[in-house]
Order: structure tokens, then C-alpha cells, then sequence
């Protein structure tokens, strides 16, 4: 990597169901020029959202790319802390619905998927990534990179365009501040949740993304891992 050059990640998560916003957002980002990572959640996958999206990478190729996020997307923890997966699970439970998440991803959407894993409510530990790399994953990102593993980066999405406590779309003014603040960092990440966005900011996701990652490259998560430095 150009040690001068500044990175983006743009994550649009919770994909699966048949949902108008998710794909008015999906193809909006994709037509603005901006490369997409995709968390879509295994067991919300739709007939119809694999066909979106099949289409979308045959328009748009490599700009578009899907990961794994989570399986069913639930609390598994029940502890007023949410999480999915991690530490309190069963091993074999655990490694095993992240194979089968991958297995279904793969045969419903071949080689728009690439193995890397977003974990619902931003929940990780130690024992997630140690059996995400068992089950062959190549990179996570998280909210906040806390834990790291040697083959295994962690690519964050530190700026949400949605605010869950209390829940509420953020004013556009606000996601902007917050990226503002990582200008002097050489990664940046910002993930948004279409389902919970009004019409207005759906229309203009495109636009508006694209200006704020301006003078940042954006890249799917699969180019991220073979051009940032371990560490970073």
C-alpha cells in the first residue's frame, strides 16, 4: 500500500430480506462509484435478495462484495449485553452455524462472497475470532478493533450512521464530524443500516457517501485485507 494513501470501508448491513431500502441504498452507493462490503445475515436471506445482488455484482463487478453477518441475528447472550456469537456459546454450536452461514451465502450468491465476518451488535471476543479463523474466515470488522489475531485483520467500522442508544437516524451533520475526526487516520469506516433510514436519506445515501469518503479510496473488505499492513 502507498503509505500516502487513505482508505475507506463502507459496510451496508443487515442484508437478506426482500426490503426496498436495501436495495434502493445498495445500487444508489454502487451507481455513485463507491465499493461496498455487504453483511448479509444467512438465515434472512430472500430468493429475491440473492437475485438483487447477483445482478448488482454482474452490472457493477468488484465494487460490490458480500460477507457474513452473523447467522440468524439474535441475542444469544440474553445478559442485557447483546451478542450473537462469542465466548458463553458452544464451541461446536458456534463453529458450526458459521460454516453453515458461509455454505449458504456461497451457494446462493458464488463469488460475490468473500469469507470475512460482521458481528451483530458489534459484539466480539477472543473465542469468536480464534473460531472464526478455525472455520476459514480472512478478516472481521467490528465497531471498535479491540482484539487481534495474526491472520485475521479487523477492519472497523467506527462512524454508524444510526445511533442505538437512544435509537434514532443521526442528522447527516453528525456522521460527517465523526469521519471528519479520523482524517489524519490512514482507514476509515462507516457502516449503515438501510431498514432503519428514512425515504429522504435513502435517495441520497449515493451522493452522500461518495462525497464524504472524497479523498479516500473505497475497497471491499477482500482488497482491504491484501493492501493494509498487518496491524493497521
Amino acid at each position: 500500500m502507498d503509505p500516502t494513501e487513505r482508505l475507506a470501508l463502507v459496510r451496508v448491513d443487515d442484508l437478506g430480506p426482500d426490503d426496498k431500502r436495501d436495495r434502493s441504498v445498495v445500487a444508489g452507493l454502487l451507481e455513485s462509484g463507491v465499493a461496498i462490503s455487504c453483511g448479509v445475515v444467512p438465515a434472512w436471506l430472500h430468493p429475491d435478495t440473492a437475485r438483487f445482488l447477483d445482478d448488482m455484482r454482474r452490472r457493477h463487478g468488484a465494487l460490490l462484495e458480500v460477507h457474513q453477518h452473523g447467522f440468524a441475528h439474535v441475542d444469544r447472550r440474553g445478559a442485557g449485553d447483546q451478542a450473537e456469537f462469542g465466548s458463553f456459546r458452544d464451541g461446536d454450536e458456534q463453529r458450526g452455524e458459521l460454516r453453515q452461514g458461509l455454505e449458504v451465502l456461497g451457494a446462493a450468491l458464488g463469488d460475490a462472497l468473500w469469507p470475512a465476518f460482521s458481528p451483530p451488535f458489534g459484539a466480539r471476543d477472543p473465542e469468536l475470532l480464534h473460531d472464526l479463523r478455525t472455520c476459514g474466515f480472512r478478516a472481521v470488522s467490528t465497531l471498535r478493533a479491540k482484539h487481534r489475531l495474526p491472520g485475521l485483520p479487523d477492519f472497523p467500522t467506527a462512524v454508524d450512521a444510526f445511533a442505538w442508544t437512544p435509537r434514532r437516524e443521526r442528522r447527516w451533520a453528525e456522521v460527517e464530524a465523526d469521519w471528519r475526526a479520523l482524517d489524519a487516520q490512514p482507514y476509515a469506516g462507516l457502516v449503515l443500516h438501510p431498514r432503519f433510514m428514512e425515504w429522504s436519506t435513502v435517495r441520497a445515501a449515493g451522493q452522500r457517501v461518495r462525497a464524504l469518503t472524497a479523498g479516500r479510496r473505497t475497497l471491499t473488505l477482500r482488497l482491504l485485507a491484501a493492501a493494509m499492513p498487518p496491524g493497521v
